[in-house]
């Protein structure tokens, strides 16, 4: 908790006024529901749906960021190859997908199936055919 607000204030910067932090119900000890931070008050949301590897701050113009939420029992060398791999512009895995490990790295397939999964398709192939429901 005592970091939200310097990471609120930076994604600020970056993204424009953060309104919300919509966070993991089982990754955090405490659920206080506001946060002050800069004069004004964010609201905090706690969703079991959530998971605990992915903090989401939505900003005031809809905009959305979502984070990699690193544990604190995370070694010092996984911890490292998560976070410059959350970093790195060309990376096209979603936080919560990052592994924690360092001797695990993502597979490129990982990448793949997410944005399938999201509706996209990757260039030179087309998407899935729909799927047809048998009448009766």
């Amino acid at each position: 908790m005592t970091e939200l607000p310097g990471l609120v204030l930076a994604i600020d910067t970056l993204r424009g006024p953060v309104t919300r932090l919509i966070l993991s119900a089982d990754g955090w000890n405490t659920h206080p529901q506001r946060l002050g931070v800069a004069g004004r008050v964010l609201r905090l949301g706690y969703f079991t749906s959530q998971v605990p590897s992915l903090l989401t701050a939505i900003c005031a113009n809809r905009s959305r960021v979502d984070l990699l939420v690193v544990p604190p029992h995370t070694t010092a060398a996984a911890a490292g190859a998560a976070m410059i791999l959350a970093a790195t512009a060309s990376n096209l895995i979603h936080a919560q997908h990052i592994p924690l490990t360092p001797s695990a790295p993502p597979p490129v397939a990982a990448a793949e199936d997410a944005w399938e999964d999201e509706g996209g398709h990757l260039a030179g192939s087309s998407p899935a055919p729909p799927r047809r429901q048998a009448i009766r």
